[in-house]
This record gives structure tokens, sequence and C-alpha cells, in this order.
């Protein structure tokens, strides 16, 4: 019998694996099989999530065969994101964040966004897929006797996704031929390993007192997550979840991009283009991190006939990017100061909706006066996500929730912030399977069902409330619906993460819905069906 526990963080910029093979919850990170040049297969601990989609006789006959697969016509992984960076009009990047897209459908084939004409398209769930498939292969490949559909397996996803979000990724774990999954929101599986890591146990962590609010903020490579999680009596519970935020450590990059782009004294393609990008992320990465040089020099090739002899290059100092990433991105901002529309900040690359303000402080001050936590400002504070990894922006995000709070914020260490997310579902999995407390909070959103079909009436019911825990049973015995039997009928559905106090059954206005970034309500696709007569 496989009584293996693993954790999937199926990331933005990178996915991880984590597994408990034994009765003593010890967690271990799984090194994965994938190909890292046109000659090398390696194991790493970070499987890149990049798809790559080579055009004929682009590259060498077998330079894309992996150890299980010596006839694969595309790549994934290490390969995929460097041969990527070369020729980015054959790569897809951020299929997750097209899973949370509403303005298009994730199911189709979209991707690579603008890529080259004669190149594949696949559609975010399908990209989705063959990285949750390459894992089951590498997987099995390690371990033949434990094949990784045969475990039970914890598969992360951030906290803002709405239910279709989810129900994407779970489709794409069953096409990857894994049916065991249970969901775990992305901060939670952070904090859990900060748990695990520390010793701590859910009901009576040390080191933590009753009335401590923790806030996990993590800031990825495509979106930034905010939770809240409140240590009472009772122990640990999650109390509050931010909103779809789509802004994170690519849209640093694509500034930084634009940044140096006049400085190269020509006018980028596309492939050109998707170099500079990378190339900004590597220096932004040296530029904010631990004992950074003065200067970074960006190199781009040239194009046409004469590659070399056109090599374009220019340099990037630690004055400007922290000017640019600080002030831009992370400006020092007062608790009520309202969210900025239209000031994007190299913000509309790649087709994706990102957040119309680029100020992470502000989304998070909307975040806190939402939830109704102005005066009560987090004491704690957990970082998580690749952005997170540079000191400066952590030491920025500390010093303007203190200003907030008046008071010291305490920062939890997070030493393993790329594997503490796989780390953290292997634990959940644990707890789960063995009765061990975990952190409660229920769903974080509140489900309303809009009382008319064709939009005309603003009020709606409320049939699932926030906080609910699983497994809950729901009855509305009033208010009486009427129905209109064995003809198509369509449900327009919303939701909230700020109304705790919604029960079910009660009936409230919508009038403020939308997709706006302070919206009270967010709508979401509505379940269209033909309700039978009863028998």
């Amino acid at each position: 019998m496989n009584n293996w526990l693993v954790g999937i963080d199926l990331g933005t910029s990178n996915t991880a694996l984590a597994r408990i093979a034994g009765t003593d919850g010890k967690v271990e990170t799984l090194r994965l099989t994938q190909r890292t040049s046109e000659t090398d297969v390696r194991d790493q601990a970070l499987l890149p999530s990049f798809l790559y989609l080579p055009g004929a006789h682009e590259l060498p006959e077998g330079s894309l065969g992996l150890p299980w697969d010596a006839k694969r016509d595309f790549l994934v992984g290490e390969f995929a994101r460097v041969q990527g960076s070369r020729v980015p009009g054959r790569v897809v990047v951020s299929a997750k964040s097209w899973l949370a897209h509403r303005q298009a459908d994730p199911s189709q084939p979209l991707l690579p966004w603008d890529g080259a004409p004669d190149a594949p398209r696949v559609s975010p769930v399908e990209a989705s897929r063959r990285y949750l498939e390459h894992l089951r292969e590498a997987f099995l490949h390690q371990y033949p006797d434990h094949p990784l559909d045969g475990c039970e397996i914890v598969l992360t996803v951030p906290a803002s996704f709405d239910e279709l979000a989810r129900e994407l990724t779970v489709s794409a774990a069953r096409q990857a031929g894994l049916d065991k999954i249970t969901l775990l929101e992305e901060p939670q599986a952070a904090f859990y390993h900060w748990l695990y890591a520390n010793g701590l146990s859910v009901d009576k962590p040390e080191g933590l007192s009753p009335g401590d609010q923790i806030l996990v903020c993590d800031i990825g490579g495509g979106t930034s997550d905010f939770t809240l999680i409140e240590y009472a009596e009772s122990g640990l519970r999650r109390v509050a979840v931010g909103e779809h935020l789509m802004l994170g450590g690519d849209n640093l990059d694509i500034s930084l991009a634009y940044l140096v782009e006049p400085r190269l004294g020509s006018k980028l393609d596309i492939l050109q283009w998707g170099v500079l990008r990378n190339e900004c992320r590597r220096a932004k990465e040296l530029l904010l991190g631990e004992d950074p040089p003065d200067k970074v020099t960006v190199t781009v090739p040239g194009s046409g006939s004469k590659l070399l002899a056109g090599t374009l290059q220019a340099d990037l100092n630690r004055e400007e990017v922290e000017k640019l990433v600080l002030d831009g991105f992370f400006p020092v901002v007062g608790i009520d100061e309202p969210l900025q529309a239209e000031r994007r900040l190299g913000l509309k690359e790649w087709g994706l909706p990102y957040a119309s303000d680029p100020a992470v402080p502000r989304h998070l001050s909307s975040f806190l006066r939402r939830h109704g936590r102005k005066d009560n400002i987090p004491n704690k504070i957990l970082f998580n996500g690749g952005a997170c990894r540079a000191a400066a922006i952590r030491q920025r995000m500390l010093a303007i929730l203190e200003s907030w709070r008046g008071a010291p914020v305490e920062e939890l260490h997070n030493p393993e912030s790329d594997l503490s997310v796989a780390r953290g579902a292997a634990y959940y999995g644990f707890l789960k399977r063995s009765g061990g407390k975990r952190i409660g909070g229920g769903i974080a959103r509140s489900y309303y069902l809009q009382l008319s079909s064709d939009g005309t009436s603003t009020q709606a019911l409320c049939v699932v409330p926030r906080n609910l825990e699983a497994g809950t049973r729901v009855e509305l015995p009033e208010p009486v619906l009427r129905l209109t039997l064995e003809r198509p009928v369509r449900f327009p559905i919303f939701s909230s993460s700020n109304r705790p106090e919604d029960q079910p059954g009660a009936v409230v206005d919508i009038a403020k819905a939308g997709g706006s970034e302070e919206s009270e309500f967010q709508i979401l696709p509505a379940m269209e069906t033909v309700v039978a007569p009863p028998t």
C-alpha cells in the first residue's frame, strides 16, 4: 500500500514537491529530474514553470528527450526557461495566472501570448497539466514502487483563487493522472511550514500569544496574496484572505525592462524583449539581494546577421533599481490611502489583467481596512514568495506596517521560501491524516445567488456563508424561490471575502458588485442548467 503524503506547490514561476514517507511526519524535499540543456538531464529542487514548444529542426536531435521519454517534442522545466529566454515567442509563462483570468477562457489555446506566428498554442489548463504530468513521470522514474498517482496529494492554490480557478487546477491535475487531490491555500501552507520548521503545534504554538495577528504576505512571480491568521484560545484560525491581485515579481521585471530599453540604442523585437526581461530579473535579484553589487550589466543579443557584433549592453545600478522597485511598487503610504486607478507602471504586458495600482502597500491597506483591521494592525508577519526574498522589500514592508501600527512588528523567519509551500502542504496532509489539529477558518468567501436571471434585480441570496467548515450542510427554508422548469435557466453568482455577518438566507444588495479592486462583491461565472420537474 502506498501511504506516502505529497505536497505540490504549482507555482507561477517554479513548481516544487515534498513528501512524508514515514509515520514520524518528517518532511523531505524531492529533487526533480528535468532537462537542463541540450546535453544534460539533472535533478533540481525546483521545476521552473515554463513550457517550451520548439520549432521544427530548432534543436539538435535528442536534446528534448527524458529518461522516460526519448521522443518528447516539448520542454518543461529548466531548459524550457533557458531556451525560452533565447526564443521568447515559443515559451509559455505565467500559465497559473491565466487560470484566474475572467476576460478569457483558460481552457482555450491562448499561450504563448504574442507568440511566434508558427508556434503551436496551448491552453493555461493544458500547460498546468504538462507541469503536473512531468512531476508524475519524474516521481515514477525516481520511485517506481511508489507512483505519484497512488499517493495522497495536497495541491496548493492562491488563497485568492475563486472557485472556477480552483476547479480548473483540479481539472489539470486529473488530466495529468492525479486523482487523490486535496486543495490548500498557499499562505496557509507557508505558515504550516513555519510551524513544522520550528517544531510547533497548531493548538499551542510556543512563541505566539493569544490575540496575536499574523499577516502572511505572499508575493510571487504573478500574484500577491494576503492572509490573516489569528491565535485565539481555541488555537489558530484563518480570519481573512485578500481578493485576487495580479501583481508580483513579473511586474517589477517588466518595468525594469522598460527603463533599460532606451539605453540599448535600438528598438527591440519580441525575441530581444524576452531576453531583456530575463536579464532584468537577474539584475533585480542581485541588486536587491544580500551584499549587492553597485551595478549589473544587462546584455541583449543583436538581431539579423550581425548577432555578435550587434550585442547590446546597458548598466543597471543599485540606486535606480531600489528607486523604481521600492518607490514604484512599495512606496511608503498611510493606512487610509485609497487605491489609485490608471497608474500603470509596466503592467500591460502579456495580455494579463494586472492591477491598475502597482503599489503593493496600498492593496495591503485596502485589505486590512475591508476586514476591520485598521485599528488592529497585525503584530507579526511571515513573508513568502520570490519577490520577498529581496531583503530591501521585506525591510520596506516591515517599516510600513510598523508605521501603521505605531509599534514593532515581528518578522517570522522563513529560510526556505522557495520550498516552504510544498513542505507545508505535505505537513498539512500529515496532520489531516493523523487527526492532528489544523488551522480553522472554513471557506474564505461567502457566496450569493442573484434573485433574477436577467440581472434586473440588485438583490442576492446568501447561500454559503464565509467561514463555513467543510462538510457542513446548509438548508434554506426561506425565502421561497420560483423556478422555470424544463427550460434553460441562468443563476448569476457573486462572492465576497469581507462579509462574515451574512448568514444563509440573508438577502443583500449587490449594487456595488463588479470587477474593480475596491468592490465588495465579485462577479463569478454564472451557473446555467435545466431544472427537471419532480417525478
